[in-house]
Parts: structure tokens; sequence; C-alpha cells
């Protein structure tokens, strides 16, 4: 009602955006044409109980499926994690300049391989967002395994004036933790 007396036009305007939407979550399988309804199939149960965004939970159903059964571990899905917009609004230190930190992609992909790498890539939308998913990835990997905060802090500082602190480490930590007892429901 109140977008109607705004813009009698909305509703000519929403509906392709919606048919749309309602495509790509059938496509996804997170709903189901039962006749004339819609509803939400086990997926979309998940992904709607999750605290992701629709989008991000869209884009990180696709990327579990663009990976082999095998390889969709809790690593990997905390690597995927880091490519969703929820974890790009996150602040993290990065070398200034165009160019970033050009090196971490490569890291990536040796310690987890090209696939995963070239997943964090989709919808990145500029080379530092990149570079961005890819230095979280790898400072959680680090933290996983054990390794001393300090050494992390040392390891990813990009210079003496922009660090990677303590705080960084455990907020990237308690992040992908948060989103990561969702991505496990999806993916199961």
């Amino acid at each position: 009602y109140l977008a109607a007396r705004a813009d009698a036009n909305w509703q000519a305007r929403f509906e392709p955006q919606l048919q749309a939407l309602i495509e790509r979550m059938i496509q996804t399988g997170l709903v189901e044409v039962d006749g004339e309804k819609i509803r939400l199939t086990i997926l979309g149960t998940a992904c709607g109980q999750s605290p992701l965004q629709l989008d991000s939970a869209l884009q990180l159903v696709e990327m579990i499926r663009a990976m082999p059964p095998a390889a969709v571990t809790p690593v990997a899905l905390m690597v995927l994690c880091e490519a969703l917009p929820e974890m790009d609004a996150d602040y993290t230190p990065l070398q200034r300049g165009r160019r970033g930190e050009p090196n971490r992609p490569a890291e990536l992909a040796s310690r987890f391989g090209h696939q995963l790498a070239a997943l964090l890539q989709r919808r990145a939308g500029d080379d530092l967002t990149y570079h961005r998913r890819c230095k979280r990835a790898l400072v959680l990997a680090d933290w996983l395994d054990g390794r001393p905060i300090d050494e992390i802090e040392r390891a990813y500082s990009p210079n003496a004036f922009s660090r990677m602190a303590h705080g960084d480490i455990v907020g990237f930590a308690d992040q992908a933790r948060f989103f990561l007892q969702s991505a496990l429901r999806i993916a199961a």
C-alpha cells in the first residue's frame, strides 16, 4: 500500500526481480514448486535459519556445489565463508596501494588448492577484496594450526604502521565461527 502510494509502477518494476530471484532459488534448490505454491526445501530451511543474507546463502550454496563432495571439509567451509559479503565488511589490514598483497592468493592456492582460491575470487569485485579474503583465510588456518599469535601478527602485518593485531585475529576467528555453524548445516 505504501509503496503504491509513493510510486504507482513499483509492482511492475518489482515483479521481474522477484521472478528472477525465485528462479535462482529453484535452481539452487532452496525452494520447490508444489502446484501453485512454493515451499522451502530442507536446504532452504537451513539457509533461512542461518544469519546469512539470502544472497550470501545462495552464493555459499553455489560455491559448495562447485566442489567435489569429498573436498567439502570444515576447513574448506571456513575458507569459503571468507568470500561472503558479511566477511568482506570486516576490516582486514592490507598493504596500501593498488596492488594490495598479490602473494596471498598464491599462498592460499598452495595451502588449500587452486579450486578454493578460485572460489574465493567469485564476486570479489576487485583484487584488494580478493587479497583480503585470502589473507583472512590464511590467518585463520595458521590460528587453527596452533601458530602463536605473535608470529601470525608478524607474518601478516603489512608494515609497521598498519599491523595485524591480536584483536583482528580473534575477530576473524569469532566471525568465522559464527558463520561456520550455518555453513555446516547448509553443506549437510
